[in-house]
């Protein structure tokens, strides 16, 4: 159902509603005074206007839970309980047929557990076979390449290394150079700023002669960083050529085991603790297979939690109750609110404390009381007639004298009172018109029957009725004007 805004009125005077068309009768015959049309009209009073919004709640309870069976795949034995009993902690509520299932299920464990030592049992034969047998053709060419490796990487090494240290010759020798240069670049400067000093050089020839020092510095101190990178890489070359070797020498013990390896006394110890370790694998094969021919029956009983009242059983006898699947639920009935769903136009309307009206077909006549105690600060989206709207849940507690009469699961309406304005103007909705610029107003009845626009300003409204200012108590307003109606207009008041 659409949520809708629905906003009551309660009015101290009683006001004529519904009678707001013009009674075209006849002027009175015999006075002498001039009448007018009959219009009704009612005198302006002070009221308490109340606005509502309206919903449709659902009752749920509070203190819900599953009860659920977790150890095993069980088959329903007997339900000790039915729904809407009250049950204590502890009380049996399930039991189970496990003779068969428990069985099945350590023996499935078993069949696991045997096929894993077979599978056992096969490898470590497979591992004593190879031990039996000689190396293969690919075993002693794998090795012999493995030895050529061995030795090419030796070769490798010393070219490298070969290679580094005429890098380390070369740049000693262009380290010289540069030393010897930059001797030279200094008593050129020398001999420069001597004569600079005289006047017989120039500032030209003093910056250059700074110039050439300089640069000659910056690239003897590049060389020496060059030629420390290069006494590292020669002692990483020694170090790749005992790699070298340690790798050739590996390699041809490898293949030394090859060719022994059926004959040698470590490889005859090796079958025979495998062959140790392969009757050990058998003799458990034998108790796993003991152990399935005398598995022992095992009983289970459900027993409840808490204390409350069964509220739902989700298997029956004979069934089967899956491991970790919900069986029984036992909730607190007295525990329990009514949700609701408000249209979120009028979300800005609600808060925590506000007065709750609740009805439905489940209470006949009878008018519950409570209050919102809570607002969910993440707005959803919900079908109401078909129509997709965003809605903001609430919950609502509900006085507890008033409480059994609710079922749980029950759809209630619910009636929200946002706002209670008290002692104010209060006039029909039907009796303001609105002129071209947006602005409400009402007629006024004059003391000589004469109607006079006046404008007033709409505080709030409640349904067919709204809270204006801009009239005065006891003024008789037109109910039901109509757009040709104007200022100076004579009518014949009635209900006024």
């Amino acid at each position: 159902m659409k949520n809708k805004k629905k906003l009551i009125i309660i009015v101290a005077a009683v006001l004529v509603v519904g009678v707001g068309i013009f009674v075209l009768a006849s002027p009175n015959i015999g006075q002498g005074e001039p009448t007018g049309p009959n219009v009704a009209v009612a005198p302006v009073s002070r009221s308490t206007l109340e606005s509502n919004v309206t919903a449709q709640g659902e009752v749920l309870m509070l203190g819900t839970g599953n009860v659920a069976f977790i150890n095993n795949t069980l088959e329903v034995s007997e339900i000790l309980v039915s729904e809407n009993d009250v049950v204590e902690e502890g009380q049996p509520l399930i039991t189970f047929n496990t003779q068969m299932l428990e069985r099945t299920r350590q023996r499935d464990a078993l069949l696991h557990q045997l096929h894993d030592t077979q599978l056992m049992l096969q490898s470590q034969r497979v591992q004593v076979e190879s031990m039996r047998l000689g190396p293969t053709n690919i075993e002693i060419e794998n090795a012999n390449f493995n030895i050529s490796r061995a030795r090419q990487g030796i070769l490798d090494a010393y070219f490298a290394q070969e290679q580094i240290e005429t890098s380390v010759t070369l740049q000693e020798i262009s380290i010289g150079l540069i030393q010897t240069n930059l001797l030279d670049a200094a008593n050129t400067f020398l001999n420069t700023q001597t004569l600079f000093n005289i006047g017989a050089a120039t500032q030209v020839q003093l910056d250059n002669a700074t110039r050439a020092v300089e640069n000659l510095e910056v690239e003897l101190r590049s060389a020496q960083e060059n030629l420390i990178t290069l006494g590292n890489q020669r002692i990483q070359a020694t170090q790749n050529i005992t790699a070298a070797y340690d790798n050739l020498r590996l390699a041809e013990i490898q293949l030394e085991d090859l060719q022994n390896r059926v004959t040698s006394p470590q490889n005859q110890n090796a079958i025979a603790q495998q062959e140790i370790a392969i009757q050990r694998t058998q003799l458990a094969i034998q108790d796993i297979n003991r152990n399935i021919d005398n598995l022992d029956d095992v009983e289970e009983v459900l027993f409840s939690p808490v204390a409350g009242t069964v509220t739902a059983i989700n298997v029956v006898a004979g069934g089967m109750a899956a491991q970790g699947s919900p069986l029984v639920q036992i909730s607190d009935v007295d525990d329990y609110v009514v949700r609701a769903f408000i249209n979120q136009l009028h979300a800005g309307q609600l808060s925590i404390g506000q007065n709750v009206t609740i009805e439905g077909s489940i209470l006949g006549n009878q008018v519950l009381q409570g209050r919102i105690y809570s607002i969910s600060t993440i707005a959803t989206t919900q079908a109401i007639a078909g129509i997709m709207e965003r809605v903001i849940p609430i919950e609502i507690t509900v006085d507890s004298q008033d409480t059994d009469l609710l079922i749980p699961g029950v759809t209630l309406d619910i009636t929200v009172t946002t706002d209670v304005r008290e002692n104010v103007i209060a006039i029909p909705l039907l009796s303001t018109l609105i002129d071209p610029a947006g602005s409400s107003f009402v007629f006024v009845v004059a003391g000589d029957n004469t109607i006079e626009q006046r404008f007033v300003d709409v505080i709030t409204y409640a349904e067919m009725y709204i809270e204006v200012t801009g009239l005065e108590e006891g003024e008789l307003i037109v109910l039901q004007p109509l757009p040709t109606m104007e200022s100076g207009m004579l009518i014949t008041p009635i209900g006024g």
